[in-house]
């Protein structure tokens, strides 16, 4: 009887961590969705196809960008549609600044010659 008790239990807690993950997995689909609708409010169709791209190479470039648009967007910062060119300006400020590497080569002299 312990047995059958047991492997009800263990069924039900299987059964209650599937449905979290099924609602949490809706939730974060929800998300994604306004935030694709909000995206497509405030960009031109070049800038989304920009977006877009930016999102499959780099994608940590893209959350900034997406960050960045949403605070925009619900601080009314945004009063326009924002282009491709405004994008563009968008990202080099948010990409971090190269530094230039010199290397110097130090050239050893012969001590016995």
């Amino acid at each position: 009887m312990e047995i059958d008790e047991l492997r009800q239990k263990r069924l039900n807690e299987l059964r209650t961590r599937q449905n979290q993950t099924a609602k949490t997995e809706a939730d974060e689909a929800a998300a994604a969705e306004r935030i694709n609708a909000m995206l497509h409010q405030v960009l031109t169709d070049d800038a989304y196809a920009r977006l877009s791209n930016i999102k499959m190479a780099h994608a940590e470039r893209h959350q900034a960008i997406v960050q960045s648009l949403l605070y925009a967007t619900q601080n009314a910062r945004v009063k326009q549609k924002i282009t491709d060119e405004q994008l563009k300006q968008m990202l080099v400020k948010l990409m971090p600044q190269k530094r230039e590497i010199k290397i110097k080569r130090i050239q050893k002299r012969d001590r016995d010659g």
